[in-house]
C-alpha cells in the first residue's frame, strides 16, 4: 500500500513541477487553434470581397453588351451544332442519298445534349416550315430572316420571358445554303455570372 502512496506521491509532484509547461502548451494550442479560425475566416472575407468586386463590375454591362455576349457564346456553340449536324449528314447521305437535306434537320445529333450545361437551358433546330406554335415571337422574326436570304445580321440575340432567358440565333447550313434556324437559350443570371469583361471588350472591339 505504501508503495502505492509513493507512487501517486511522486506522480502528484512530478505533475506540479511541470504544470507550467503544460500550460504553456495548452496556450499554445488554443492561439494554434485561434490562428486556425482566422485564416480561414480571411479567406472567406476575400472571397466575399470577391464576390462583391464582381457583382459590381457586372453592374455596369448594359443590354447591348449582354446581347453581344449571348451572340458570341452562342457562336461557340453553333460551331460545334453545325460540325456534329454536318457529320450526321454525312453519315445518313451515305446509307440513303435519296434524302434531301432538309430531310436531316429532324435527325437526332448524338452528343448534343452535352452542351446543354449551365447557362445553356436548351438547343433547338427548326426548319423553315417549323409551325408558328412552336416558336416564340421573336424566334418567328429570326426564322423569316434567314429564310429571306438574311445570314449576317449585326445581332443574332434578343430577350424572352421578361428579360430573364436570351435567346441566340443563327441559320443552319445544309449542302450550301440555309435550310434552318439554331435556336439556343440562355439563363441570363447564369449567362452574366460567367462573363468575361476582358474577353467581352475583345468581341466589342472587333
Amino acid at each position: 500500500m505504501a508503495i502505492f502512496q509513493n507512487i501517486f506521491l511522486y506522480w502528484m509532484t512530478s505533475v506540479m513541477q511541470n504544470r507550467n509547461y503544460i500550460f504553456l502548451i495548452l496556450v499554445s494550442f488554443i492561439g494554434l487553434l485561434s490562428a486556425c479560425g482566422d485564416l480561414e475566416q480571411s479567406i472567406k472575407n476575400r472571397e466575399s470581397i470577391a464576390d462583391e468586386m464582381k457583382a459590381r463590375e457586372l453592374k455596369f454591362i448594359t443590354d447591348d453588351q449582354l446581347l453581344k455576349w449571348s451572340d458570341h457564346k452562342g457562336q461557340e456553340i453553333t460551331r460545334i451544332t453545325q460540325k456534329m449536324l454536318n457529320r450526321a449528314t454525312l453519315k445518313l447521305q451515305g446509307e440513303d442519298s435519296t434524302q434531301q437535306s432538309q430531310d436531316f434537320l429532324t435527325q437526332e445529333i448524338a452528343y448534343l445534349d452535352t452542351l446543354i450545361k449551365s447557362p445553356v437551358l436548351k438547343i433547338e433546330k427548326y426548319s423553315f416550315d417549323t409551325s408558328k406554335d412552336k416558336l416564340s415571337k421573336v424566334e418567328q422574326a429570326f426564322l423569316v430572316r434567314y429564310q429571306n436570304g438574311e445570314m449576317n445580321l449585326p445581332v443574332q440575340s434578343a430577350f424572352l420571358e421578361g428579360d430573364s432567358i436570351l435567346v441566340y440565333t443563327s441559320p443552319i447550313i445544309l449542302g450550301g445554303k440555309p435550310e434552318g434556324m439554331w435556336s439556343i437559350h440562355f439563363q441570363r443570371k447564369n449567362l452574366v455570372l460567367q462573363l468575361d469583361m476582358k474577353e467581352l471588350n475583345k468581341v466589342l472591339n472587333q
